[in-house]
């Protein structure tokens, strides 16, 4: 038997970014890509990317179908943001990583907007970046980008498109 739809929608998501690679700071990093994050550090496993959702919002019912968006927030947790430059190389700001993170999670998502043929589309609504510590007191650098998903699910069955 298939899973629901959300959680096929959220396992093709999760695919089009694990073990990708994206760019900043003049060095390419691979991501890693998880929907909880229950040990605080997982040594080793940074950059990782926490998928958070779906939060489900129907807007709108017929003959046994629903449209529904799916809001997921995909948190970008880094733990060493370089602050000197390697040989020579010029640092990014703070600002500009934030854009090229988000501009690659985004071309990432984007190769299959369908999500795998589950959905009708994905957009991405709004990002930014945010610091914070971890319990450790090792400072976290964190980019959230919010997409939206838009799919249809048979109303009486989640487990088939509307």
């Amino acid at each position: 038997m298939s899973e629901c739809v959300s959680a096929e929608i959220t396992k093709n998501i999760i695919s089009s970014l694990h073990s990708k690679t994206i760019e900043y700071n003049n060095d390419t990093h691979t991501i890693f890509v998880d929907t909880e994050r229950l040990e605080p550090a997982n040594i080793g496993r940074y950059p990782h990317v926490l998928l958070i959702g779906p939060h489900l919002d129907v807007t709108g019912r017929a003959n046994q179908r629903c449209n529904c968006d799916l809001y997921y927030t995909l948190l970008f947790i880094e733990n060493r943001i370089k602050d000197e430059p390697r040989c020579g190389m010029d640092i990014m700001s703070i600002a500009d990583i934030t854009r090229n993170v988000a501009a690659d999670l985004i071309k990432l998502l984007f190769v299959s907007r369908s999500r795998g043929g589950w959905a009708i589309n994905t957009n991405w609504e709004s990002y930014g970046h945010f610091t914070d510590v971890d319990q450790n007191g090792i400072p976290l650098f964190y980019v959230f980008l919010n997409i939206i998903v838009k799919t249809m699910i048979n109303d009486t069955n989640p487990y088939e498109r509307g």
